[in-house]
């Protein structure tokens, strides 16, 4: 295979071609790497070893002199000589996405591929993705959409081709891995007393939960969002330490707790919510005196406390 545009070619396996129903053993074949020199017939521009021959451009064109030793009479042909890159994969890391409570993660193969073939331009080849070496081999069934596969951990299989000439194809391998989301854990409501205003709003501490979201890990980010929307665009509470509810009585509260990267420097963040509730202050009303009669003059007398209920 090539990748600087050089080959080394054998040039008599064109004599059948050249020469169709004629006998070779009636004609002398003689490779030149100019049309003057065929012309003439002698050594200038002469192929030494047409068995070996090394192209010195790409494309390139050889003349052959075809010649009747026992007349002298001869003619010229010619044909071309096409070196096409090879592809010359890379060894490459894994390639890890994230699943969830246990699930297959979805991969997007193709991301690997200027990996795959560092310092080369993939545009120039195809790649077809399979589940084993044999289907690669024998251009069996392929993973049909590679952008979106779904699986655990397991060795995916590519077959590089030249888009100009598939012949010039490498089978590659990689290992896809799934890793873990962090998982966040069920949170009981966050419960707040309103003031005396009774307004069901309240300040609320959101960095209070960040022990009971990471489990004690410091090592573990913790963000809170008020919608889903903000949850997926990433715009998280500015003030978490001190978030009045948007939504009178409470709401719902949306986390994200990012772990640290692991060492291929991937990030599985885990995603889970809070209910935050501001329970309804009790207002008291003014309460008349109880008063009952000392009949022993002792200073004491039996009340009944719940009439004022």
């Amino acid at each position: 295979p090539s990748h600087q545009g050089e080959a080394v070619f054998d040039l008599t396996v064109q004599t059948p071609l050249i020469l169709g129903n004629q006998s070779s053993d009636d004609y002398e074949l003689a490779y030149y790497t100019s049309e003057e020199g065929a012309e003439e017939g002698g050594a200038t521009d002469k192929v030494i070893t047409p068995s070996a021959y090394t192209n010195i451009e790409n494309p390139q064109t050889i003349y052959v002199r075809v010649t009747n030793p026992d007349t002298g009479c001869y003619n010229i042909t010619s044909f071309e000589l096409q070196v096409y890159e090879s592809p010359d994969p890379q060894s490459i890391d894994p390639l890890q996405a994230c699943g969830e409570n246990g699930s297959p993660a979805t991969f997007d193969l193709s991301s690997v591929e200027p990996e795959l073939l560092l310092g080369q331009d993939a545009t120039g080849f195809s790649f077809t993705y399979y589940e084993s070496q044999q289907l690669a081999e024998g251009q069996g069934q392929h993973i049909e959409d590679p952008t979106e596969y779904t699986a655990s951990s397991q060795t995916v299989y590519v077959r590089i081709a030249n888009v100009d000439n598939p012949e010039c194809y490498e089978i590659a391998s990689f290992d896809i891995e799934t890793v873990p989301s962090f998982v966040v854990p069920q949170l009981e409501p966050y419960l707040l007393c309103d003031d005396i205003s009774n307004d069901e709003f309240e300040p609320f501490d959101l960095t209070f939960l960040t022990g009971q979201v990471t489990n004690g890990d410091s090592s573990v980010s913790v963000s809170f969002y008020t919608s889903e929307a903000n949850l997926e665009n990433d715009d998280p509470i500015a003030n978490p330490e001190n978030f009045t509810n948007t939504v009178a009585g409470g709401q719902v509260i949306y986390i994200r707790a990012t772990p640290p990267p692991n060492s291929l420097g991937t990030i599985c963040p885990g995603e889970g919510t809070v209910v935050l509730e501001v329970s309804h202050h009790p207002v008291v009303q003014g309460l008349a005196a109880l008063e009952e009669c000392d009949g022993d003059s002792n200073g004491s007398a039996l009340f009944d406390l719940t009439q004022n209920e």
